[in-house]
């Protein structure tokens, strides 16, 4: 019945691309929802510890805000779940063999996503750990345009590795008591000594967490940062309405919105 069930949600995205569906198909399959009428590519997004893939259909979490803001940006999504229901964390396997990552790959197979289609990946908190595992471990790497960490660092071995191109951008808060602000600047510093280098960059969120909080909650404004992001990294030099401040065109240290960019 499960098998059904999958079969036909499938078949029902397949034909009605704009659709956006929550999908608990039981013990083995991930939860997911997903749009697939992305004209710039797919964002997958990877849960935090605890969460699921349908968790980014929840409002309360913030997630929802986020993805449907980069839907109106031109950006489809595909949100899995981790296979381990009972932690609900990625495996941590630094290796092809990580079955989080085979799972991403098959979801993708499964819904025929095009071996052109670009990809973005997003992970938060344990979700961004993940996303360094995806980039470098998945049949699907070549497609992978950017990826984006938020309150999270990231691998720092797989970071530091030959095989980690991916440009980057880290949104974390130097007042999150989940990962502490050392990690994420070990994590640039990294970045920043590749050769070749990669395009990559750090966005503060501080400005968005209550005083006295533990400043780890994912933060939907970030979309605006990371679509800017995602399009100077697809289209080197085009211009970008995001990214520019009075009309005008800059390649220096931007604002968008609110935003804090510190290069490394």
């Amino acid at each position: 019945m499960q098998k059904i069930y999958l079969s036909f949600l499938l078949a029902l995205c397949l034909f009605a691309p704009n659709l956006s569906l929550a999908a608990a198909t039981g013990s083995g399959q991930p939860d997911y929802i997903y749009n697939l009428n992305g004209t710039r590519g797919i964002i997958l997004c990877f849960h935090g510890h605890g969460g699921s893939g349908s968790s980014w259909a929840e409002k309360n979490y913030g997630y929802k805000a986020y993805l449907d803001s980069m839907v109106t940006k031109g950006y489809g999504y595909v949100c899995p779940s981790s296979l381990d229901r009972n932690e609900a964390k990625w495996s941590g396997a630094n290796n092809a063999s990580n079955p989080d990552v085979k799972n991403v790959d098959d979801i993708l197979d499964q819904l025929k996503v095009s071996s052109e289609t670009p990809l973005y990946l997003i992970g938060h908190s344990n979700g961004g750990g993940f996303v360094s595992r995806y980039a470098v471990f998945s049949n699907r790497a070549k497609q992978i345009v950017a990826a984006q960490y938020q309150n999270a660092s990231g691998i720092p071995q797989i970071l530091a590795d030959n095989s980690y191109t991916t440009p980057t951008i880290i949104m974390g808060a130097t007042c999150d008591r989940i990962v502490p602000y050392s990690k994420i600047e070990k994590s640039m510093s990294i970045l920043g000594r590749k050769n070749p280098p990669i395009e990559h960059r750090f966005v503060e969120l501080d400005q968005y967490y209550t005083p006295g909080t533990s400043c780890h909650a994912f933060v939907p404004q970030s979309a605006e940062a990371a679509a800017a992001f995602f399009g100077e990294v697809a289209s080197p030099g085009a211009s970008h309405p995001s990214e520019s401040e009075n009309g005008e065109k800059t390649g220096k240290r931007r604002k968008v919105l609110n935003y804090i960019y510190r290069n490394f």
